[in-house]
């Protein structure tokens, strides 16, 4: 991994206010630094010329001992490719958990992603929106109100977060979910406090 890497220093983050809180245990170190689950899929996409593509996407699950694991979903190709967006996620997660705690949201942290840059790449509404879905279909399981509730982040809208929303509540028998997920525009449930990504 050619640029440092970001769970290394999420893991080194924790270790430091433990060294600052007394906490010598090793096991709740890792504990704390270690997310709870990593999902990572793969979302075959078919593609306007009829071609179909593999995309890859994450979701990060990293501590929901406060509450849901709550988090972001971003579109992103960082340089150091796959790998490194799997490690990036973990810690973001990880971040997530902390902030929510330090504010004394009862929330956890989680993260997620999917290997693509829609603003660099010519990719089509439709393909956007196939490939949002597909990842919807893949993580599926482990998103829901009061489970994993995901959220807008960087190259991701309301849009994006409706679709996941739509196909969540189809596959959950067809029973209408907004609290799968935040972000929404206001017309789908979503709230006034904020309508754009970080």
């Amino acid at each position: 991994m050619a640029n440092p890497d970001p769970f290394a220093n999420a893991t080194k983050q924790v270790n430091d206010a433990c060294d600052v809180l007394g906490i010598k245990d090793k096991g709740l170190r890792e504990y704390l630094a270690i997310p709870n689950k990593v999902l990572r899929v793969k979302i075959p996409v078919k593609m306007d010329d009829g071609h179909i593509r593999i995309f890859t996407g994450f979701r990060s699950q990293h501590n929901n001992d406060r509450g849901p694991y709550k988090g972001g979903i971003r579109y992103f190709n960082p340089e150091g490719g796959v790998e490194y967006m799997e490690r990036e996620v973990m810690a973001l997660s990880s971040w997530m958990t902390w902030k929510c705690a330090i504010v004394d949201i009862p929330l956890g942290g989680g993260k997620g992603g999917i290997f693509v840059n829609p603003k660099t790449e010519k990719i089509s509404e439709g393909e956007l929106e196939r490939l949002t879905r597909g990842f919807a279909y893949k993580i599926f399981e482990i998103i829901g109100p009061g489970k994993d509730i995901p959220a807008p982040d960087v190259y991701t809208t309301g849009k994006e977060m409706t679709q996941i929303m739509d196909t969540f509540s189809k596959l959950n028998g067809n029973v209408y979910s907004p609290g799968v997920i935040t972000g929404k525009p206001i017309s789908m449930g979503g709230s006034l406090a904020r309508d754009v990504a970080t």
